[in-house]
């Protein structure tokens, strides 16, 4: 690109690319000055309304004059595009800054005490970012942080709605209300600043997988993991502050940056001077937010790699002295061994420090015989569990309920329960298992909780929040499959009506949204072979009552790969009334009426059985199989 832009910027060399387009790095004629121009890519600038408004939004963003927000000069027609001039910050990504080894706790807490102030400046001004990611994080040599690309994500987002119907910026780095494209304001940008800080302190997202749908469903329903769980090293003082940004609810985060701000400032100071090799490390000051003092290290240590460890945290590093052991005549010096010591006021006695190191060097051992150790007892117990109840049989091996105590009560109690349910007397049933449960906490504990869900699903419609419950559990239970995304939708569309029912909102409509996109996680394509297959295997074991639940799986595997095949779903209802799962009948059912063709032998027959089920019990109803 030989000729000037607009007369007067000269293209210098290429300094990245993304989806928005390309930057260059271009000098000024008039002012003789550096800056980055940044060119749109003609798809996006060929939509005459994103044009239109790009330009109002940009007149905004020009206004916004802080040191710590990347100063956009201009806006120039090229060609088919745009061409913004703005301020040539010279250093680094924060993104790259991580992928090279990251940086010091210290560093990364100050960093975001910047990006969070300017971005408070920012929502004061009416402009929310809306695309916070290291990758518009810029940190130069000074260590000065500069956030860039106000106002272009809005646009990006507003493109992508029209063709999927669901904001999809940057997933891993999203706010929970982005994903849903509700309410997004600037306590949205502080989550995401949140997501980067915990990507700088731990080398990993708190929410990854396999494609955008299944990173954006983490944020929305998902707890992250504790970022010292995943770097021990971290301090107690930035895990707290980086856990609050990530809350869920926006009134459990941070009101404001500058809030964020102060808590990161105190965060930073909160240490005290660490002991390096006698020499104390230079603490930051209070309040500290632009330029950050360089660190003196130790004798031996490279300054660009001494300080820096692959997750992004400072260590504090002894050089250990060489074995004589591990050396020998002629052979070339063994390097000397790098341990990390984190020493803090008063330092410890010998006796202690020893005691340490030991630990430091053995840990993993240490650790790996600890889960070992763990891991016997709990098998050793799962195996005295199962004692109490099951024994195998003579004739088939397979273990049956022990004729023990709890055994014998057991068994007495499913008969009950049977008899109960077969009288509609679900309530009744409840108690009794609760009241079992209650008094042998050793019994067997998938055997107590199947016959639990039984009864609960069994409930009358009066129950109406344990029926919510369940039906919301199991929708979300069978969204992490790809082979059950249709049951999904079934259950969870069942929840949100109890849910409207009780007037209340259902907070599991991110999941409907999402299979709304026709979207989750490796979705799989119909094979109709396959759904027979599994069909006619379901339609043999129907005739065995005590393998029902064979019966079920196998239908269950025909609805996914044939979901628009209500014959299976009918099948699949059938089986769960015969069995005492009446809710679980009372879904599916209800799921054919709401998708299934009127006209369909299917429909007319499943709008019977739901009439057929809501009828009061006016005799004992079929003995559910075993």
């Amino acid at each position: 690109m030989s000729e000037l832009i607009a007369g007067k910027y000269e293209i210098l060399e290429v300094i990245g690319r993304g989806g928005m387009g390309t930057v260059y790095k271009a000098r000024q004629h008039n002012l003789d000055r550096i800056v980055a121009l940044k060119m749109l890519s003609e798809e996006m600038a060929s939509d005459p309304e994103f044009r239109a408004r790009f330009q109002q939004e940009a007149q905004v963003v020009a206004r916004l004059n802080h040191p710590n927000i990347v100063a956009v000069y201009d806006i120039e027609p090229y060609q088919a595009t745009f061409c913004i001039i703005m301020e040539f910050v010279d250093g680094k990504s924060l993104q790259k800054i991580i992928d090279e080894g990251g940086l010091p706790e210290r560093d990364v807490l100050l960093i975001g005490a910047q990006i969070a102030r300017a971005l408070h400046y920012a929502h004061e001004q009416g402009v929310v970012h809306r695309d916070v990611k290291p990758d518009n994080i810029l940190v130069t040599r000074e260590n000065i942080a500069k956030i860039t690309d106000f106002g272009i994500a809005r646009f990006r987002e507003s493109k992508l709605r029209t063709q999927t119907g669901i904001s999809m910026g940057t997933p891993r780095f999203m706010s929970p209300e982005q994903v849903t494209g509700k309410n997004v304001d600037g306590q949205s940008d502080l989550y995401s600043l949140g997501v980067c800080l915990y990507y700088a302190l731990t080398g990993k997202v708190p929410f990854d997988g396999e494609n955008a749908i299944a990173i954006a469903t983490r944020h929305i329903y998902e707890s992250p993991v504790p970022p010292s769980q995943l770097n021990p090293s971290i301090s107690a003082e930035a895990e707290k502050v980086v856990m609050r940004a990530l809350e869920k609810t926006k009134a459990e985060r941070f009101a404001t940056g500058e809030e964020m701000a102060q808590a990161l400032e105190q965060a930073a100071g909160a240490k005290r001077p660490i002991v390096v090799g006698g020499s104390s490390v230079t603490p930051v000051p209070d309040g500290a937010t632009r330029r950050m003092p360089t660190q003196t290290t130790p004798s031996g240590v490279s300054p660009d790699t001494g300080w820096r460890t692959p997750t992004g945290l400072r260590k504090i590093l002894q050089l250990g002295p060489e074995s004589p052991a591990e050396a020998t005549e002629g052979s070339p010096p063994t390097p000397p061994r790098l341990t990390t010591r984190i020493t803090e006021a008063p330092i410890v006695t010998d006796a202690g420090r020893s005691a340490w190191d030991f630990v430091k060097r053995y840990w993993m051992g240490i650790g790996a015989v600890g889960l070992v150790l763990l891991a016997i007892l709990y098998v050793v117990q799962a195996h005295r569990s199962a004692d109490l109840l099951t024994t195998p049989s003579p004739q088939t091996g397979v273990r049956e309920p022990r004729p023990g105590e709890i055994g014998k009560r057991f068994e007495e109690l499913d008969g009950q329960v049977k008899a109960l349910l077969a009288e509609g007397r679900a309530l009744e049933a409840r108690q009794l298992v609760t009241e079992f449960r209650t008094a042998h906490p050793q019994a067997e504990t998938s055997a107590v909780e199947t016959l639990l869900d039984r009864v609960n699903a069994a409930l009358p419609l009066s129950e109406i929040e344990e029926l919510t419950k369940r039906r919301d559990e199991k929708g979300k239970r069978y969204y992490r499959d790809p082979k059950t995304l249709a049951l999904a939708r079934a259950y969870l569309e069942a929840a949100r009506e109890l849910y409207a029912g009780m007037q209340k909102p259902y907070p599991g409509e991110g999941y409907l949204k999402l299979l709304d996109q026709n979207s989750g996680p490796n979705r799989i394509e119909n094979d109709e072979q396959r759904a027979n297959q599994a069909f006619a295997r379901a339609k043999e074991l129907v005739n065995f009552p005590e393998r029902w639940e064979e019966a079920e799986q196998a239908l269950v595997e025909a609805i996914g790969y044939a979901p628009d095949r209500y014959q299976y779903w009918l099948e699949l209802a059938k089986l769960y009334r015969n069995n005492m799962f009446i809710d679980d009948a009372r879904v599916l059912l209800r799921y054919i009426e709401n998708h299934a063709p009127k006209n369909t032998r299917e429909y007319q027959e499943a709008s019977q059985l739901l009439r057929d089920l809501e009828k009061p019990v006016s005799g004992p109803r079929p003995t559910p199989s075993s």
